[in-house]
């Protein structure tokens, strides 16, 4: 499956893109609680974010920013989207 979305950052009081920022896929099982880095990559410099992963139980999936020291980590509560794989 492939995962996409738009990564922003607040940034001299506007919203705009977060180019070129390490980011992961992560993955986590039905009834675990611990999420797991299954691929990983950057940002493109239009904020773009694209990973891919085989989904090959049900769980949830979500994309995460580290950050740096200029930025935040994305929320360690952030849920994930839910995969039910049939």
């Amino acid at each position: 499956m492939t995962v996409t979305g738009g990564l922003p950052h607040y940034w001299d009081g506007a919203w705009r893109a977060y180019g070129n920022a390490p980011v992961v896929l992560q993955f986590q099982p039905k009834g675990s609680r611990t999420w797991k880095t299954v691929a990983s990559g950057r940002s493109g410099s239009t904020g773009k974010v694209s990973l891919r992963a085989k989904a090959g139980a049900d769980g949830s999936w979500r994309i995460h920013c580290f950050g740096d020291y200029r930025h935040f980590n994305s929320p360690a509560s952030a849920g994930g989207d839910y995969v039910d794989v049939r």
